[in-house]
């Protein structure tokens, strides 16, 4: 299937199809056969949506988790397959990239879906669905939305110092936003761009929600929060709470002033090594 000059939704449906985008600003659907997709030029958004199960064996396999493989480029064959039953797993491994996608869109189920995008480069657009959700997002600038249930969103990716913007919204439910590790980091998130790279988080709700931070020794008291201003995706002088560490910029609470935050708000994590 070639879509042609315009702005093309394409969808592979069942059977082996090889689609090619063409120009202009496209959005693909994976199908449910091994299809072989090339955005071509243009923005185009290559979307996973319903319960796919993503398998890097030729064989399909029902309710587990499975890898993408590490891949030269995205027109090598997926095998896809549809199970209505199963909540959504989908890792993406390092080394594996796109051709001609500039934003790779996941759309969760009504269960408890886990995303793993911690190491592409693409930017990629979650969403969670009803269950309660774990996404994770690489090292572009993301979006994740948790929709209902408990989610844990992590934005951040494997690599530091990217300036990269991730957009953060957990939807109902009692949500935890992650912005720091004790493990592959060891540290806070978005720290050695300055105010270059940050989390925007959209609809934090005190005394539900968590945020998790680095404790440096002190706890809060190593972190800055000041009243200010931010702009993201289609809102423009929103107000909000700025938190720094060190100087660095690494999240906007929008609709939050620092007066409205307590200790409870946070979760703080440490490594001894």
């Amino acid at each position: 299937m070639n879509g042609g000059p315009g702005d093309d939704n394409i969808n592979g449906g069942a059977g082996n199809d090889t689609i090619d985008g063409g120009a202009g600003d496209d959005t693909i659907i994976f199908g449910t056969g091994f299809d072989s997709i090339n955005g071509g030029n243009g923005f185009d958004t290559l979307r996973i949506q319903g319960r796919f199960i993503l398998s890097n064996a030729g064989s399909l396999a029902r309710g587990v988790v499975v890898d993408r493989p590490n891949q030269a480029n995205f027109e090598a064959t997926l095998p896809t397959a549809f199970d209505s039953r199963n909540p959504l797993r989908v890792n993406l491994q390092a080394g594996a990239s796109f051709t001609n996608i500039e934003r790779l869109e996941i759309r969760g189920t009504r269960q408890a879906d886990i995303v793993n995008a911690f190491y592409e480069r693409t930017p990629v657009h979650i969403t969670g669905g009803n269950g309660s959700d774990q996404l994770f997002g690489g090292t572009g600038n993301d979006v994740l939305i948790g929709g209902r249930g408990r989610d844990i969103l992590n934005g951040f990716g494997a690599v530091t110092n990217q300036s990269t913007i991730d957009i953060l919204t957990g939807g109902g439910g009692r949500d935890r936003f992650v912005l720091a590790d004790a493990d592959l980091h060891n540290s806070a998130y978005y720290v050695k761009a300055r105010a270059n790279d940050y989390a925007v988080i959209t609809d934090f709700q005190r005394g539900i929600d968590e945020i998790v931070l680095y404790d440096y020794g002190i706890q809060l008291a190593n972190y800055t929060f000041a009243d200010t201003r931010v702009s993201y995706g289609t809102v423009t002088n929103a107000q909000a709470t700025s938190i720094t560490v060190g100087g660095d910029l690494i999240a906007y609470l929008v609709g939050m002033r620092p007066a409205d935050l307590s200790a409870s708000d946070f979760v703080f994590v440490r490594s001894d090594r």
